[in-house]
């Protein structure tokens, strides 16, 4: 048992003995703080006598109590609410407050006197998880301040962990918070250290294809090729061609030997995306050469070795498509030995903000804008929107934005310069620069109705110079 007595003097100098790390008892450690040095140690004897095995420690100010806080990271505080007998409970709802700021883990059980009740269910309203009467019942206490360690020891280990997760995401380039994304990081990083198949699905603009990338360059496999095909043929000599290779004269139109995508990512990664779009006669011939780690060119008889790694992706449920036949059953199992479901962004809430803050930044990195921020009512924008277009939607947002801030003269992102879809039901069309030229244009058009096609007020009333004024106007042309 460690114990702090009353300090030294009133600089806040501590008497200790055998002082134990954070972690060093499993019981835990429990701080009472209390003004009375006697009616402190004893309690700290009473729970010793009922068995109560973690390390006690106490505090009779409220300075030594937020130094032992900081120090030792306990999970249970005793706070007596009457610290200072000129403030009354005021002293321990204000160290209250402290406490609680100072560790967001801890728990706090108060002690008032019996006819401070009031005292007690303001400590409630501000963050303790219980207030009894003094003087406290030990056997009555006991369960509380176990029950209580064990929580908070059960909350600090997830916590540890997931702050180990970001960590790792931060490591792989992912930006995020979010529970959903914390467990395909902690995924993500398995399937870095192993060569199976992989198959990765979500819905459009979820990152697939980044993830893919980030696999890859953190597998063993970094120092090969990384080659990515989606299937735009429904044919499937041609989509076999694309994949295996064909000899001269396979058929028509086969006028030399071809290296198939298989081959060319030979010690590396190949990457297909909507491996759903194959067709039948194709996927068998995957799986074959999955399992039996060679194939053949169409129009060969000769047997090849391969060695590559397989990543796959869906923007479906996997499932629904086996029901509906478009992907065969055994395929996907060969497929699937790891699973990645990367979640929509409506989902993960918590990231839109620092998402919109990492593109913010990324374009003015590159493109040099005099912007300064995205003001408040613009996040809050952000966050009601549903965004069916996922991240990809909403880093060309930010992009769009930045240069329509940019364009106005602004030095910042407000809510009129997202330009979001009313409904949030379609994706974005066209290419994020022939977006702002569209803007630009219908910006220019109206200035010159509203100013009767004079170009020199038109461009004095959208606050740009007549030679940016001509340019757009040549691109209307």
């Amino acid at each position: 048992m460690g114990t702090v007595g009353r300090p030294k003097s009133y600089d806040g100098d501590l008497v200790k003995t055998s002082m134990p790390s954070p972690t060093s008892n499993p019981n835990g450690k429990l701080l009472i703080i209390d003004d009375e040095e006697e009616v402190a140690r004893t309690l700290e004897r009473a729970l010793k006598k009922k068995g109560f095995r973690g390390d006690v420690f106490l505090a009779h100010n409220s300075g030594v109590a937020k130094d032992l806080i900081l120090k030792l990271l306990p999970e249970v505080i005793l706070l007596d609410l009457t610290l200072e007998t000129k403030k009354g409970p005021q002293s321990g709802l204000d160290l209250l407050d402290e406490v609680l700021e100072l560790s967001s883990s801890v728990r706090v059980l108060v002690l008032t006197s019996q006819s401070a009740s009031k005292w007690g269910k303001e400590s409630l309203k501000r963050g303790a998880l219980s207030y009894l009467s003094k003087p406290a019942d030990p056997e009555f206490l006991m369960p509380l301040i176990n029950d209580a360690i064990h929580s908070v020891q059960l909350q600090r280990a997830v916590e540890a962990q997931d702050s180990d997760l970001i960590q790792t995401g931060i490591k792989f380039g992912i930006i995020t918070k979010s529970k959903s994304m914390l467990e395909v990081i902690e995924t993500l990083n398995y399937a870095c250290f192993n060569d199976q198949p992989i198959l990765i699905y979500g819905e459009t603009g979820t990152g697939k294809g980044v993830i893919s990338r980030i696999i890859h360059a953190n597998s063993k496999r970094s120092k090969g090729p990384f080659i990515r095909y989606q299937p735009s043929f429904s044919n499937p000599d041609l989509v076999a061609s694309e994949l295996f290779g064909h000899k001269r004269g396979a058929f028509t139109g086969a006028t030399e030997d071809r290296r198939g995508l298989i081959a060319e990512a030979e010690g590396g990664t190949l990457f297909i995306d909507e491996i759903d779009s194959l067709p039948k006669e194709t996927q068998v011939l995957l799986l074959e050469v999955l399992q039996e780690k060679t194939f053949r060119r169409v129009g060969s008889n000769k047997l090849e070795k391969s060695n590559f790694r397989l990543i796959t992706a869906l923007n479906k449920d996997p499932k629904e498509l086996t029901k509906k036949g478009s992907l065969r059953e055994d395929f996907y199992q060969r497929l699937s030995h790891i699973k990645i479901n990367l979640p929509p962004l409506r989902e993960r809430k918590e990231d839109i903000s620092l998402l919109a803050e990492e593109f913010f930044s990324q374009i003015l990195s590159k493109e040099k804008l005099s912007l300064r921020k995205i003001d408040s009512l613009a996040v809050r924008k952000l966050e009601k929107y549903p965004w069916p277009g996922n991240i990809r939607e909403l880093q060309a947002t930010i992009e769009r934005a930045c240069h329509l801030a940019n364009f106005r003269g602004l030095h910042s992102i407000g809510h009129d310069e997202l330009q979001l879809e009313s409904k949030g039901s379609k994706e974005m069309q066209g290419s994020f620069r022939e977006q702002i030229h569209n803007f630009q244009e219908s910006l220019v058009r109206k200035a010159l109705e509203e100013n009767k096609g004079n170009q020199v007020r038109a461009s004095k009333s959208l606050g740009i110079d007549r030679t940016v004024m001509r340019r757009i106007m040549e691109r209307m042309e």
